[in-house]
């Protein structure tokens, strides 16, 4: 039997410089200027305001496991501008989606990254959402992760082709410190980032902060850098420097 639900949606954007919330309301979009930043420390209650059907992650599924992971592929997708997090879901499952969004940017986010997100059973056909919770299925060519809630047991599928410098050192980070630990050291580097070079560029220069952070907890000369990389990050090392 068909599922017959309310069609819905919702979606959360920057646009030049602002966060834009749009909702689906009696068949068309509500589109509003938010005042409050998803970047940095009201992230939890403008989340409480644009969520308001989310519950615990473990009302829905008690395998926590897979919450950890999906959190862990998160954070990864967070430091690539060309990665996403494609969810798939039932048009009758906004409660998941709305639990799962709070829950990413909650619990795994750093407080400086933002992924657009979209969710709905009817969504806007607009580019550049990175985090998608939507009845179909993503591109075969997909960069960044894909999550079927629409089968009996949640599954997830990487589709890492390429990892950046940033993303291979968290990645051999998490399973040694965990990912509260990580995220903690994370958000003390780019503070410090934040601090000398504004919020827009900390929440860009993830190679920096991760820099930051190996040098400040680790070592920093453990982990691999491409010829390119390294280059890159020199010229930022240098702009922190003239900076102070």
């Amino acid at each position: 039997m068909a599922i017959s639900v309310q069609p819905w949606g919702f979606c959360c954007y920057e646009e030049e410089d602002v966060l834009m919330f749009s909702r689906l309301e009696d068949a068309s979009w509500k589109k509003i200027m938010l005042g409050m930043d998803l970047r940095g420390d009201c992230r939890h209650e403008l989340l409480d305001e644009l969520l308001p059907l989310r519950q615990p992650p473990s009302s829905l599924t008690k395998d926590n496991v897979f919450w950890d992971t999906l959190r862990s592929t998160a954070i990864l997708v967070s430091l690539a501008p060309d990665t996403v997090l494609h969810c798939r879901i039932r048009p009758d499952q906004q409660v998941l989606a709305e639990t799962v969004l709070y829950d990413i940017f909650c619990n795994a986010l750093p407080r400086l990254q933002m992924l657009p997100f979209v969710a709905g059973a009817e969504t806007q056909p607009q580019n550049g959402f990175r985090l998608l919770l939507v009845p179909y299925a993503p591109a075969s060519d997909i960069e960044g992760a894909y999550v079927d809630f629409t089968a009996e047991k949640p599954t997830l599928l990487m589709r890492f082709h390429k990892l950046n410098f940033a993303q291979r050192v968290v990645r051999e980070l998490l399973p040694p410190l965990g990912l509260n630990i990580l995220q903690s050291m994370w958000n003390v580097s780019s503070r410090m980032v934040e601090e000398r070079l504004g919020t827009a560029v900390a929440a860009e220069y993830n190679d920096l902060v991760v820099w930051l952070m190996l040098r400040k907890n680790l070592s920093a000369n453990a982990y691999a850098i491409t010829e390119a990389e390294h280059e890159q990050l020199l010229n930022r090392v240098k702009e922190y420097e003239v900076g102070a």
